[in-house]
């Protein structure tokens, strides 16, 4: 016997749907209890009477004074290392670099533009 819309392809449908509806929701459910969270944490922080711009300034301040220098690397004592070394600080290299990677997009554009 026929049933109307009875096709086996429904199932990957409702699947799908059911995976990607449970994702929606659970990031919903997350965004909601992060945004509460965070405004508890101003409310308590005493940030609540400040205005937009002055809680920027506050938190990079707090971003500097948090941040620590990297020591920059020494040069390698054996021969490879230190030839890799100087080539990687070179700004030829950095360019060469950058030239590939614009190439590269310029030639992907042109293969997906036609």
């Amino acid at each position: 016997m026929w049933v109307p819309r009875n096709h086996p392809y429904w199932v990957f449908y409702f699947i799908t749907f059911i995976v990607i509806g449970s994702f929606f929701l659970l990031n919903l459910f997350v965004g909601v209890v992060i945004s509460s969270f965070n405004k508890q944490k101003d409310d308590l922080g005493g940030l609540k009477h400040l205005t937009e711009l002055q809680t920027e300034w506050i938190e990079t301040q707090n971003k500097v004074l948090t941040s620590k220098p990297m020591p920059k690397a020494r040069m390698p004592h054996n021969k490879l290392g230190r030839f890799c070394y100087l080539i990687n600080e070179s700004q030829y290299f950095d360019m060469l670099i950058y030239t590939c990677i614009i190439l590269n997009t310029f030639l992907l554009t042109l293969k997906w533009g036609n």
